[in-house]
């Protein structure tokens, strides 16, 4: 699990980054301005504060409770970003499915963990 919460600490900090200060670099943003822009560097902004969870609960890891919480926390971020993310694909407002099925992937992992540690 520890490789898992490596692997979304690297994904959503680079990700995060990338929204925060250059989001033009993502396709779809491509000529965005204003609204678009400020919006992008928000979910940049909450992308490292998951990554800063992601350090947090593997610094703390052997902590009764912390993997727990974590879990619980990402399943919830996970599943929000997909219901905003199928929402705005079926009013036609994005035409990429690519967050979707990276959300879904992480759901379904840490869905998993999370039955496993039960």
């Amino acid at each position: 699990m520890k490789i898992w919460i490596v692997l979304t600490l690297i994904v959503e900090l680079v990700v995060g980054l990338l929204l925060l200060t250059f989001p033009e670099v993502v396709p779809q943003l491509k000529g965005a301005e204003g609204t678009a822009l400020a919006m992008s560097r928000m979910y940049g902004a909450a992308a490292i504060t998951i990554a800063v969870l992601c350090f947090w609960t593997l610094r703390y890891y052997t902590v009764d409770g912390v993997v727990g919480l974590f879990l619980h926390v990402m399943i919830a971020f996970q599943f929000m970003i997909i219901v905003a993310s199928v929402i705005s694909y079926v009013k036609g407002e994005s035409v990429d499915a690519g967050p979707i099925i990276l959300h879904s992937a992480f759901l379904i992992g840490y869905i998993f963990f999370y039955f496993k540690r039960r």
